[in-house]
């Protein structure tokens, strides 16, 4: 292929740079000017040179928007709980082009999909340290560069890195705060570590408290219980297990709020009459009585059960309208409202008032009882008659045996004598005991006559 002179000439000032966008097209221009050598002159060929060279021009600027940041580094500072990142300023940067950086990360891999953005932090520095509760689950950081007062550059490419893992020492970490000043963390132990120790702290202080009573299975820590201190006032609380293995030291973090599991024992109430109604005074909860909410379920008659609920306003207490044909079963629970967090106790043992008692006992107990009464005075009754019937209905005798008895004086008679006729009646005699007492007369009456 035959090279124009002049394009030769010129490319020897072209940067070293630039040396290929401006021979690519300078080889388009030859081409051109060599398939229709007639319609052109040496003027067009350099009008021609001149747009090619624009067009380059305008192409480095896109390529200059592309420069990225160089030389990422991350780094744990497992101490203070935060993270750092690194990097180191484009070479090739115009001199007076001022720029900025974005930061963002992310909860996948890299290179990570959208939907696992977190957030991002704007700086003009050469590295950024963000404390990893602000981002727990962040695995992929993702750092740009923004132009000022560059020209057409506008923004870079991102560059991805990896943010490094530590292995897992423990997994499952929950912390629940079950009563004044007292909350318990546990875990599951996913690594085995013979110096396995837990530490935490609140937000605003920088010095790690280590575990003083540990939970466990033997020679296994599977739990810490916490105590002494206000946790439910902690905005958060930052979580740190230490251990080693292999020889080399190991450190997990976690960050938990102690108001997202919130519990307590059952509450104790007792069923009391007032009028008409059962009265289900529960007692206090023993912290945070603002945030409490009792739920007490009511059920009569072996029917389903009814909710009531019980706030401070209320003194913990329910009004139920009784029946009293019915037997209640009552059991309470408190619950922790969502405006101060989350977490309920379990529902306390069941208690029961009264008994079941049908309104139409002693009409069915009435109909019951009343034909069983009669039956057996009945029974009674012909028993009774069946043993006196001779004396209750006597034989009557035939009117011919009267009429002969009446003519006969046979004693022997057996009819007769069965039915008593033809004795006649004979009164018996009555026995009048007498008894006479006579008194001698007085001497003194002989001496007077």
């Amino acid at each position: 292929m035959r090279t124009s002179p002049q394009i030769v000439a010129d490319k020897k000032n072209i940067p070293r740079d630039k040396t290929l966008y401006f021979t690519r097209n300078t080889l388009l221009a030859q081409n051109i000017v060599e398939y229709q050598p007639e319609m052109f002159s040496g003027y067009w060929v350099i009008v021609l040179i001149t747009c090619f060279s624009l067009m380059c021009g305008v192409v480095d600027v896109v390529s200059d928007g592309l420069h990225q940041p160089q030389n990422l580094n991350v780094s744990w500072n497992a101490s203070s709980f935060s993270v750092t990142l690194q990097w180191s300023e484009q070479a090739d940067l115009d001199t007076g082009c001022n720029v900025k950086y974005n930061v963002e990360l992310y909860s996948t891999q890299c290179p990570p999909e959208m939907k696992s953005y977190i957030r991002e932090w704007p700086t003009e520095e050469l590295s950024y340290t963000w404390n990893i509760f602000d981002a727990i689950d962040a695995k992929c950081v993702a750092i740009s560069t923004e132009f000022q007062d560059c020209g057409n550059k506008t923004q870079s490419e991102k560059v991805y890195k990896d943010i490094p893992q530590p292995k897992d020492l423990v997994s499952n970490v929950s912390c629940t705060y079950y009563a004044v000043e007292k909350m318990n963390c546990t875990w599951n132990v996913v690594t085995l570590t013979p110096d396995l120790q837990f530490f935490y702290n609140n937000k605003t202080e920088n010095i790690l408290q280590p575990c003083v009573i540990y939970i466990g299975n033997g020679h296994t820590r599977t739990g810490c219980h916490l105590y002494g201190e206000e946790f439910l006032s902690y905005d958060m609380l930052y979580i740190s297990f230490t251990g080693s293995y292999e020889g080399r030291p190991i450190k997990n973090m976690f960050l938990r709020n102690p108001g997202d599991s919130v519990t307590s024992q059952p509450p104790k109430f007792n069923i009391t009459m007032k009028g008409d109604n059962l009265v289900i005074q529960s007692s206090h909860p023993n912290f945070k009585e603002n945030c409490w909410l009792y739920y007490v379920h009511v059920s009569k008659c072996n029917e389903d059960g009814q909710l009531y609920t019980a706030v401070k306003d209320s003194n913990w207490s329910v009004n139920v309208p009784y029946d009293e044909s019915c037997q209640y079963r009552v059991r309470v629970k408190a619950n922790y409202t969502e405006f101060c967090g989350s977490g309920a106790s379990d529902w306390s043992e069941i208690k029961e008032y009264g008994a079941n008692n049908d309104p139409n006992l002693l009409v069915k107990a009435a109909a019951i009882v009343i034909p069983i009464s009669i039956s057996c005075c009945l029974i009674i009754a012909l028993m009774l008659f069946r043993r006196h019937k001779d004396k209750i209905l006597p034989k009557v005798p035939e009117p011919s045996l009267l009429f002969r008895d009446m003519f006969n004086d046979n004693k022997e008679n057996k009819m007769s004598k069965e039915l008593h006729v033809g004795q006649l009646y004979v009164p018996s005699e009555e026995l009048v005991e007498a008894k006479l007492h006579v008194e001698p007369k007085s001497t003194l009456l002989h001496l007077e006559g």
